[in-house]
């Protein structure tokens, strides 16, 4: 099941005026190469993020591992 957009939500940032050019298109590429859209990978992370299985770092992002996962 996709998320709702808001109400009224007219006009979406996109991810590709967010990013380096360069950068955007190997994202796309990778994510392409795996069977999967942008939209789908933005929604994980975002899913993610909220539930704490992933978190910003000083450097980049972490995964946090539950206790007794290996």
């Amino acid at each position: 099941m996709g998320r709702k957009k808001k109400p009224g939500f007219q006009n979406p940032k996109m991810l590709s005026s967010r990013v380096e050019l360069e950068d955007y298109y190997k994202f796309e590429h990778l994510v392409k190469q795996k069977g999967k859209s942008i939209q789908d990978v933005m929604n994980a992370f975002v899913v993610g993020y909220i539930s704490g299985a992933i978190r910003l770092a000083e450097s980049g992002f972490v995964v946090v591992k539950e206790e007794g996962e290996n």
